[in-house]
């Protein structure tokens, strides 16, 4: 209910740096991968971040630096923004870090490079809005219970997004970054998935 979210309303300390290391063993998560990754790189990187933000989240830490510097690096670019929340939208085994609260170092990255990633937010949302619509005809309950989970996710990180003071410093909510989802776009995949049915 209600008083478990009040009762944590941000991760203020970090994990230590120690956990990344082993987390990140192979050492396959580095701030230059982050920065130039194609997309299979992406999606294996993703992986080791958000399973390790679930960790860290789920001892009520935060991420520490450098891991949040390799998340920061991937949501600076399309590919890497593409990669980081396809994984984090779908993963069914990621509990903690896709409820809010949200480690504050996603939500800073998210705001440091806000068109881009509030971008791949809106077609993950038109996505999954649609897949939704489309494997409720063939009734495929797996299909439409992940593009379910995806589209509430999506909705939590935008809800958190309005109410969060900006994590930068001032204290003024982040609605603006409302203005960047596309509606119209979202508003089009609703309609053509009506048409479909």
């Amino acid at each position: 209910g209600p008083a478990r979210l009040m009762a944590l309303t941000e991760y203020t300390e970090a994990a230590d740096e120690a956990s990344w290391l082993e987390a990140n063993e192979d050492e396959e998560c580095t701030v230059d991968k982050a920065m130039f990754c194609g997309l299979i790189e992406a999606t294996d990187m993703s992986l080791v971040i958000a399973q390790y933000m679930d960790e860290c989240n789920g001892k009520g830490k935060k991420l520490p630096q450098p891991a949040a510097d390799v998340l920061r690096a991937m949501l600076s670019h399309q590919v890497g923004a593409q990669g980081f929340w396809t994984t984090f939208l779908t993963d069914p085994e990621l509990e903690k870090c896709t409820e809010p609260p949200f480690d504050p170092n996603l939500l800073s990255a998210l705001a440091r490079f806000p068109e881009l990633n509030m971008g791949v937010l809106s077609s993950c949302l038109a996505m999954s809005a649609t897949e939704e619509t489309v494997y409720s005809e063939d009734e495929d309950e797996m299909m439409r219970e992940n593009a379910y989970m995806s589209r509430l996710r999506v909705l939590k990180v935008l809800a958190a997004i309005t109410s969060q003071p900006d994590p930068e410093g001032g204290l003024h909510g982040q609605s603006w970054l409302l203005d960047l989802i596309d509606y119209e776009l979202l508003q089009q995949c609703l309609d053509t998935a009506e048409e479909r049915g």
